[in-house]
């Protein structure tokens, strides 16, 4: 059985990717996942539904999702609790351009 490891949500009548959550790095059955949805499409449960169907596909492949997540990103922070995600740690991330 096949892993998703990036779905999407569409908007047909604008015929536009408006939300996305994507597999970002994987270390065994550890994957990291990241999720975006377009600005004008926000606050309509995208990333919820989003967040509930991937996380069931890989409990159903036995897969572990681990969610990183700024503190200041307050949005996230309610969805990866709405989703029932425990928090385990807070690290210290450092930006730099490339």
């Amino acid at each position: 059985k096949a892993l998703l490891t990036v779905v999407f949500i569409r908007c047909s009548y604008i015929k536009k990717n408006i939300a996305v959550i994507i597999e970002t790095a994987r270390f065994n059955n550890i994957i990291a996942v990241n999720i975006e949805t377009e600005d004008n499409h926000r606050n309509k449960g995208l990333a919820f539904a989003l967040t509930h169907y991937f996380v069931n596909e890989c409990i159903d492949n036995g897969i572990i999702v681990q969610w990183d997540c700024m503190v200041s990103n307050i949005v996230l922070q309610r969805v990866s609790k709405k989703a029932n995600f425990q928090y385990f740690k807070k690290d210290t991330v450092y930006w730099f351009e490339i």
